[in-house]
């Protein structure tokens, strides 16, 4: 893996007991230069188990299962707009399902407008191919490509690998 780890599935039928019930499961390995990692799959329920050691042993197992119980993640959006240089930014509260497809969520967020203040963030028609999230909780960086090449319009240019800088100067929280 890019980190340097190496993720192998080390164990094709092992039982393991967990609060809420026992499993068949496979068991993959994730080995890091700081821990171990071997976590739990069982066929179609997914993860029932995580072990990590590093100096001492961490352990996770599945207690209930709930059903149709969406993850909601607080998510900032900025609006900016053209006509007075300003940054709106407004909190979206977005739900995600189990096999939910994480782009398509974003997709329709992102046509949603909050007021007529603003307009959408992507058109209709638009598209997102694939969507890379990095582990800061801020963004300083936005690397847009169309159809794999640096984004282009009639009035920017982007060249390989060059990113739009987020600006959080003259932001203002939206008024819905």
């Amino acid at each position: 893996m890019k980190d340097g780890s190496k993720r192998t599935i080390t164990n094709v039928k092992v039982t393991i007991k967990t609060p809420l019930a026992s499993y068949e499961c496979i068991e993959v390995t994730t080995v890091r230069k700081e821990n171990t990692t071997k976590d739990y799959y069982a066929a179609n329920i997914g993860l029932v188990k995580t072990m990590c050691t590093n100096d001492g042993k961490v352990t996770s197992s599945l207690s209930k299962i709930e059903k149709k119980v969406p993850l909601v993640q607080t998510v900032k959006f900025y609006y900016p707009n053209g006509e007075n240089s300003m940054n709106y930014v407004t909190d979206k509260k977005l739900s995600f399902n189990t096999n939910d497809i994480t782009k398509k969520i974003f997709e329709n967020y992102l046509r949603e407008v909050p007021n007529n203040n603003v307009r959408k963030l992507i058109s209709d028609n638009t598209k997102i191919k694939s969507l890379y999230l990095n582990k800061d909780n801020m963004v300083k960086k936005v690397y847009i490509t169309v159809e794999g090449k640096p984004y282009s319009s009639g009035h920017i240019l982007m060249k390989r690998g060059e990113a739009f800088i987020v600006d959080y100067k003259n932001t203002i929280l939206l008024t819905q």
